[in-house]
C-alpha cells in the first residue's frame, strides 16, 4: 500500500510547520534517507531534553515522556507496515531510539524525586523515609544513564544508505551531553554523601530496580547500595539469591513481587527497603491490512496479523465483525485473511478483536474501505461549430462503460435544454435562433451502479448572415472590393449599384423565409422527433434523480461551497485546519493522531480514507488515479459540510 517507508515517520514528526507537520520529509528521495532524517530529528530531541535535565528545569519530566511516545509510537507503526509487507530499516533503527528515550524518561522522573526529597531532608537531616527515596532516585538515575550510553553506542554503529554512499548518525553532541549528565549524578551522590556525614545515618542497603512494572519474562536489572554495609543475599519473592556485581531477573508469575537485601553490619543484620514489582501480561499487537478503496460486487481481501511484544507470531482465535455481522477466525502462524464485498456505495467497516489469553493480553484493529460506483464516461460531436443565424447544428454522442439504457440531458451554456434515453449511442439535434456563442455538453446524472458524468464540450459560434453560410461582413467585404477594383471604370458604376441591389433583395427574401416555422421535424434516437431552437437559453433546473431507493445510500454530492485547491496536500491542510479550529485542538498533532482524537465523530470513518489516500499520495509518493482522487475530494467535502 506505501511503497516508501519514509510515510510512517512523516506522519509521527515532531515539529509543526503550518499547522502540518513533515513537510521537509517529503524531500527525502529514498526509504532510508527519510529514516535518516527522521531519527537525527529524534537525536535532536533528546539532546533537548538532557539540556533540561542539565539545567534542572521542571519542563525536562514532559519533554522527555513526549519523545518517548514518539518513539513508541514509531515502532508501533514499524511493527504494523511490515506486517503488511512494507520493508525498510525502521525496525531496526527503532530499537535503540526505544531504548535511549525510555532512559531519558526515567532520568528526569528520577532527577525530580531526587530534588523533592533532597529539599526535605534539608529542611530535617532525621527524615530517612526521604533520604532512601533520594538514595533510589541516585541509583534509578544511574540505570537510567548506562541505559542511555548504551543506546547511543549502538545508534553510533547503524549504517544506512542514500544511493551509493552510506549514512552514520551524529551522535558526538549527544556523548558531550551524557558526560555532563553523569558529573551532575556524581554531584548529587556527594550531596547524600554529605548529609549522611552530618547527620546521624551511618550505614544503609538501599536497592532499586530498572522497571518495577515488566511482563512476562521481560528481564530487569536489579542495584544494590550498600553503605559501612557487606551485602550478603538478595530476596525475590523469599527466595534467596547471591548478590552480583550486575544483577537480573525476570518472572514467570503475573501479579505482585516483593524484592529486598540483607547484608551485614558489625555482626548485625542489615535489611534493605523493599521494593514491589508488578508483572503483567505480554501485549499482544493485532495489525489489518487491504486496499482503501474499491469499486461495487468486488472483493477485496483484508489480511491481519497478530504477533505478541516479543514479535512471536501467535496462533489464536480471532472475532471478526463487518458492519453488524460477525465470525470467528483462526490465525495460522499469525495470519489470517478473508473477503469483503459491498453492493451499494459507501463505506464499510471491519474489526477484529483477540480477547488474549493467560499469559497474553489482547487486542483490536479496524479499518475502514470504500465501495465506490463503477465510472463512466461520454464524448459527443458536432457536424459543425460555425453556422447562421437559426440554422441546426447535428450532435452524436457515445457512453463508455454502460451497457445498458440510461437517461442523458443536454445542456446549453449551463441550462438544461432536452434529454432522451441512449444505449451506447445517442444523437439529437439544435437550432440556435440569436447570434452568439454556446457551449454545448450532455450529461449522466448517475445511478444505483455507475458515477454521474459530464461529456466533453462544444463550443457553436452563430453569426448573423444572409443566407446559409455567407454573412453581412462577408457581403459587405464582397461589395468593397469590387467598388476597389470598379471605381476607375466609370462605365461599371451603374452594373455595381445593380449587384448591391440585387444582394439586398436576396437577403430579404431569405430572412422572411426563415421567420416562417419555429420547428422542423428531424430524425433522432427511437424515430422522429422535434428540433428544439435555442434562444435565449432558459435557467432550467437540472433533473433530480431519486436517490431514496430501499436499502442503498444516497450518493453525496460535492458541494460548490468549499473550493478546493487542485493539490492534495494542499487540500488536506485545509481541512486539518478547519478540524483542529472547530474542534480547539493542538496544531502539533500528526494526521494519525488527528484521527484517533476524532474518532467518536460521525465523519471519522471518512476521515480515516482521508488519511491513508493523503499519506499514499503525499508521503509514498504515489500518483493518484482519477478514482482515488474523486474521492479524496469529495470525503473532504463532506467533512467541512459535516462540521460548518
Amino acid at each position: 500500500m506505501r511503497k516508501v517507508l519514509v510515510l510512517i515517520l512523516l506522519v509521527l514528526l515532531i515539529y509543526p510547520v503550518n499547522g502540518v507537520r513533515h513537510e521537509i520529509y517529503s524531500k527525502a528521495s529514498s526509504s532510508d534517507e527519510g529514516i535518516y532524517l527522521y531519527f537525527s530529528e529524534l537525536l535532536k530531541g533528546a539532546g533537548k531534553c538532557l539540556d533540561k535535565f542539565l539545567d534542572e528545569n521542571t519542563s525536562a519530566v514532559n519533554l522527555s515522556i513526549s519523545l518517548y511516545h514518539k518513539v513508541k509510537l514509531t515502532e508501533e507503526e514499524s511493527r504494523f507496515y511490515t506486517a503488511k509487507g512494507v520493508k525498510s530499516n525502521t525496525s531496526m533503527v527503532v530499537k535503540p531510539f526505544l531504548l535511549q528515550s525510555s532512559g531519558i524518561k526515567r532520568l528526569t522522573k528520577s532527577q525530580s524525586i531526587f530534588l523533592e526529597n533532597f529539599k526535605l531532608l534539608r529542611e530535617n537531616k532525621n527524615n530517612y523515609s526521604a533520604y532512601v527515596s533520594a538514595r533510589m532516585a541516585v541509583m534509578n538515575m544511574k540505570l537510567a544513564a548506562d541505559e542511555i550510553n548504551n543506546s547511543i553506542n549502538e545508534i553510533e554503529q547503524i549504517e544506512l544508505w542514500n544511493g551509493t554512499s552510506k549514512l552514520y548518525f551524529d551522535v558526538s553532541e549527544l556523548k558531550s551531553k551524557l558526560k555532563d549528565v553523569y558529573d551532575l549524578i556524581a554531584y548529587y551522590e556527594s550531596l547524600l554523601a554529605g548529609f549522611e556525614l552530618e547527620s546521624p545515618i551511618r550505614e544503609s542497603l538501599i536497592i532499586a530496580v530498572s522497571d518495577d512494572h515488566p511482563f512476562l519474562y521481560q528481564e530487569i536489572t536489579i542495584y544494590v547500595y550498600a553503605k559501612n554495609v557487606t551485602p550478603t543475599f538478595l530476596f525475590i519473592d523469599n527466595a534467596k539469591y547471591e548478590i552480583k556485581e550486575v544483577n537480573k531477573h525476570s518472572f514467570g508469575v503475573l501479579g505482585e513481587h516483593i524484592i529486598y537485601a540483607e547484608g551485614i553490619s558489625n555482626g548485625e543484620v542489615i535489611k534493605s527497603n523493599i521494593v514491589r514489582v508488578y508483572v503483567s501480561k505480554i501485549p499482544t499487537y493485532l495489525v489489518l491490512s487491504s486496499k482503501s478503496v474499491a469499486f461495487l460486487k468486488e472483493k477485496v481481501e483484508v489480511t491481519g496479523f497478530l504477533t505478541d511484544y516479543y514479535g512471536n507470531p501467535l496462533q489464536a482465535n480471532v472475532t471478526v465483525k463487518i458492519d453488524d455481522k460477525e465470525a470467528e477466525l483462526m490465525t495460522h502462524n499469525g495470519f489470517l485473511s478473508f473477503n469483503v464485498t459491498k453492493t451499494s456505495e459507501g463505506f464499510i467497516k471491519v474489526s477484529t478483536f483477540y480477547a488474549g489469553n493467560e499469559t497474553h493480553e489482547g487486542s483490536n484493529a479496524s479499518i475502514s474501505i470504500f465501495f465506490s460506483r463503477f465510472p463512466t464516461s461520454l464524448y459527443i460531436e458536432a457536424d459543425k461549430i460555425r453556422i447562421g443565424v437559426n440554422e441546426t447544428v447535428n450532435f452524436t454522442g457515445k457512453v463508455y462503460g454502460v451497457n445498458y439504457s440510461i437517461p442523458i440531458y443536454m445542456f446549453v451554456n449551463s441550462t438544461y435544454v432536452k434529454s432522451s434515453n441512449a444505449v451506447g449511442e445517442f444523437n439529437f439535434s439544435l437550432e440556435f435562433s440569436k447570434p452568439g456563442e454556446y457551449v454545448v455538453f450532455a450529461f449522466f446524472p448517475g445511478d444505483l451502479l455507475y458515477k454521474p458524468a459530464k461529456s466533453n464540450e462544444i463550443k457553436i459560434i452563430v453569426e448573423s448572415g444572409v443566407a446559409e453560410g455567407f454573412g453581412i461582413q462577408e457581403m459587405i467585404e464582397m461589395v468593397m472590393n469590387k467598388i476597389s477594383n470598379l471605381i476607375s471604370n466609370l462605365y461599371h458604376f451603374l452594373l455595381i449599384i445593380v449587384v448591391v441591389v440585387v444582394l439586398f433583395l436576396v437577403y430579404v427574401k431569405s430572412r422572411r423565409k426563415r421567420i416562417g416555422s419555429k420547428t422542423e421535424l428531424v430524425e433522432g434516437v427511437g424515430g422522429v422527433e422535434e428540433v428544439e431552437k435555442v434562444e435565449e437559453p432558459k435557467h432550467v433546473e437540472e433533473p433530480k434523480v431519486d436517490w431514496e431507493e430501499e436499502g442503498v445510500e444516497k450518493a453525496e454530492e460535492v458541494s460548490d461551497e468549499f473550493k478546493l485547491p487542485k493539490s492534495v496536500e494542499e487540500a488536506y491542510k485545509i481541512l486539518f485546519n478547519t478540524l483542529v479550529s472547530k474542534y480547539n485542538l493542538k496544531k502539533s498533532l500528526t494526521p494519525r493522531e488527528l484521527l484517533k482524537t476524532l474518532k467518536n465523530e460521525r465523519f471519522s470513518e471518512i476521515l480515516r480514507v482521508v488519511t491513508e489516500i493523503h499519506e499514499k499520495a503525499v508521503y509514498g509518493k504515489t500518483v493518484l488515479g482519477d478514482e482515488e482522487k474523486n474521492i479524496y475530494f469529495r470525503s473532504i467535502t463532506r467533512i467541512l459540510e459535516e462540521v460548518e
